[in-house]
């Protein structure tokens, strides 16, 4: 199913056509000479800030504007070079992230109105403790340079057609794949057109991609496209971010509804995930059950999507908790079912475990995706209705199971009994 939003008149009109001149090109200087590998040492704060200005300074002034309406409109998780990522905001896109953004640790004990106790979990641990590896000014105007690249290489130009691969080993290609192709068979809602695609960060050291972006979004002319991309280059071919490997550079994963872009055509509905959230759940354990997990929450916002499951009385952060402890529901449900994925009882609560780790603590966030423990009940609830059907093997609706969850939403957001 196509969004009825056309992105030529409502993104490229809206963010791109007012008043953009192109900058003039500027002469290309080199920041650190490449080694025999190809590869760059870090760069010094002031190489850093010298090569971001510059690469600034042919923007025009209202860019950072020009990016969060560009993200708002397409429907993206808000990635604004120029600023910290600031998280998933209503019920869009899911990006497993805290809604506080990059760097920000959640408060160890925060309470909600259900005296829900809220605790950060050790993947967010692993997340907050890799941005530490960076500078400030990394997490300001690099590392969401590198974000912007890598998403919307993947939304506008990704396809999983071909040699794909998830992991930057692909490590995690065969699960990813099997589970699109059993949620395509098992969910009663059109999916020939629902791709699933690979985020990988190194698209930003791939000149060629990153001048086609900037031509396309800030419609510079090919030289001075071909002029940024050769200048950006040297700040993602650095040590500390592993040559643009580095898992927390792609660490997240969303659903996007399609469109079409004036010069692209027509994108289909996608899922799109991250490398990094793959390998980080690797290093906790569940890489066999993880990859399963993401894949199933994402295309579960595809049904909500379809089938006009975001609406609610809800508002806020409520709002926003609902429809992503829905997705963890139906995801927990088709992982569970025996004519889903058919996981057995151990790997049933590797599966809680996996949504567990992905709970946030920022309660009051309009892109809060609801606790830790909301979120593990979200999933076991879920499969606990997948294991409890009758008669055996029967597919419920999705929207019979949308009515049966906001029934039960109440329950499964209260606090655990003491």
């Amino acid at each position: 199913m196509k969004s009825s939003l056309t992105l030529p008149a409502a993104v490229l009109g809206l963010v791109l056509a007012t008043s953009m001149a192109p900058a003039p090109a500027h002469a290309h200087t080199t920041a650190v000479a490449p080694t025999e590998s190809g590869t760059t040492a870090n760069l010094t704060e002031e190489q850093t800030r010298t090569l971001v200005e510059r690469l600034k300074s042919g923007l025009p002034e209202d860019y950072q504007a020009r990016i969060a309406a560009l993200d708002a409109t397409v429907g993206l998780p808000p990635t604004r070079p120029g600023q910290t990522n600031a998280g998933a905001t209503g019920v869009g896109p899911s990006r497993p992230v805290p809604a506080g953004g990059r760097g920000a640790s959640p408060e160890p004990r925060l309470t909600d109105r259900d005296d829900e106790v809220c605790q950060t979990t050790p993947l967010l641990q692993w997340q907050t403790a890799a941005y530490a590896e960076w500078t400030e000014y990394d997490l300001a105007e690099v590392v969401p340079w590198i974000d912007f690249f890598r998403m919307y290489d993947a939304v506008l130009f990704g396809t999983e057609a071909g040699h794909q691969y998830y992991g930057s080993d692909g490590q995690f290609t065969t699960r990813v794949r099997q589970t699109a192709r059993e949620l395509k068979r098992f969910w009663d809602i059109p999916s020939g057109e629902i791709q699933v695609v690979p985020m990988h960060a190194t698209v930003a050291l791939d000149q060629a991609k990153v001048a086609r972006l900037m031509e396309l979004l800030m419609l510079y002319p090919a030289d001075q496209a071909a002029q940024f991309a050769a200048d950006f280059v040297p700040l993602v071919n650095q040590e500390k971010f592993d040559y643009g490997m580095h898992p927390a550079l792609s660490f997240d994963a969303f659903a996007y509804y399609g469109g079409e872009v004036a010069g692209v055509g027509v994108i289909p509905p996608k899922i799109l995930v991250g490398d990094g959230i793959l390998e980080a759940y690797g290093n906790l354990g569940l890489g066999n059950i993880a990859p399963r997990a993401i894949v199933a929450h994402e295309y579960a916002h595809h049904v909500q999507y379809v089938r006009g499951l975001f609406a609610s009385e809800l508002t806020g952060a409520e709002l926003a908790r609902r429809a992503e402890m829905m997705a963890d529901a139906y995801a927990g449900y088709f992982l569970a079912h025996v004519r889903g994925a058919g996981l057995d009882r151990g790997q049933t609560k590797q599966v809680n475990q996996t949504f567990f780790q992905l709970g946030d603590c920022y309660l009051t966030s309009p892109g809060h995706h609801g606790t830790p423990n909301q979120r593990m009940r979200a999933a076991d609830w879920g499969a606990q209705v997948a294991k409890g059907g009758f008669p055996r093997g029967r597919i419920l609706p999705t929207v019979t199971i949308a009515q049966r969850f906001d029934a039960h939403l109440s329950e499964l957001v209260a606090a655990n009994p003491a």
